[in-house]
């Protein structure tokens, strides 16, 4: 303990130290920059997460918890590409005082609260801001339940 403190307290060996020191060159310090890089790692865990996915059967389960997981990684990311992809939409999550409704029907495959297989999932935020999503058989049984949900022509 003794030592470290007297090397510390050496002005040269500290002067020394900084004057030797050579600049780190890595991204990461500028927002876009960041989003890359963390863009190029997420892309690269997706593939292998789907990867081993592909090799397990399609009727099998996952926990809860792990599903709950990449439903909000999907959700995050949706979000990320609405607010880049749409600059000027003022109800973004988080940029504007109004929430509206916005709804996502996607192909992907799904279980129904009966255990039905289905086809497409819809998923949306609702005017209290609470995510919701549900499955459906086809696509256009999906856009059926965003009329209901929107109602009727004011």
């Amino acid at each position: 303990m003794i030592k470290l403190k007297n090397i510390l307290s050496e002005d040269s060996f500290v002067d020394q130290a900084f004057h030797n020191a050579k600049p780190i060159n890595e991204d990461g310090h500028t927002d876009v920059a960041s989003a890359k890089r963390k863009m190029k790692l997420a892309i690269e865990d997706a593939k292998q997460l789907l990867e081993r996915l592909e090799t397990m059967d399609s009727e099998g389960d996952l926990p809860s918890w792990w599903m709950g997981k990449v439903t909000l990684a999907s959700d995050y990311l949706n979000k990320c590409r609405d607010y880049l992809l749409n600059p000027g939409d003022e109800t973004a999550e988080y940029g504007g005082d109004a929430i509206k409704e916005k709804f996502n029907i996607r192909k992907q495959s799904c279980k129904q609260s009966d255990g039905d297989a289905g086809t497409h999932v819809i998923s949306y935020r609702t005017k209290k801001g609470k995510m919701r999503r549900a499955c459906h058989t086809s696509k256009k049984q999906a856009q059926d339940q965003v009329k209901a949900i929107k109602g009727p022509r004011r």
